[in-house]
């Protein structure tokens, strides 16, 4: 019962770091007065949305990873892989959605900025409809190349 708590604390914990995180991130840039319209509001939203994709993604292989730790009693392993993977879908996140906000701007002949300021609300849904749809495309391989380097024992079969 214990590594299962341990596990849910950890998975918990790290978590809430993640999304406060990536939100503290997210708005410190849209920190400005400029871009406080309902357009930058909806990709912000967005970008916590598709965070919070990558969050459930990574939680499952990390819980794995943990469980398979605790069960052998390492608890440093346990964290120092938690960590890793949490830090790493929480740097994956940020990295997509400035590529999404770079593509979104080189797809579109407008610059994406004044057009967020003046609360051009398509291309705001334009840009969080394929940064939500990337994270569900891309989350699910890159928990796949996470597992890799988890040192589970080899099957005999």
């Amino acid at each position: 019962m214990s590594v299962h708590l341990s596990n849910l604390l950890l998975i918990v914990l790290f978590g809430i770091g993640y999304l406060f995180a990536f939100m503290w991130i997210i708005k410190r840039w849209f920190s400005h007065p400029e871009r406080q319209s309902p357009a930058f509001i909806t990709v912000r939203t967005a970008a916590l949305i598709a965070a919070s994709i990558n969050l459930y993604s990574i939680a499952d292989i990390s819980s794995d990873a943990a469980f398979f730790f605790l069960e052998s009693g390492n608890f440093r392993s346990a964290l120092f892989y938690s960590a890793a993977f949490f830090s790493g879908m929480w740097v994956f996140s940020l990295l997509l959605f400035g590529l999404s906000y770079l593509i979104v701007g080189l797809l579109t002949p407008e610059k994406e900025l004044e057009q967020l300021a003046r609360n051009n609300m398509e291309l705001a849904l334009t840009h969080s409809v394929i940064l939500i749809a990337l994270a569900f495309v891309i989350s699910p391989a890159l928990v796949r190349v996470a597992n890799q380097f988890i040192p589970f024992p080899d099957a005999p079969f």
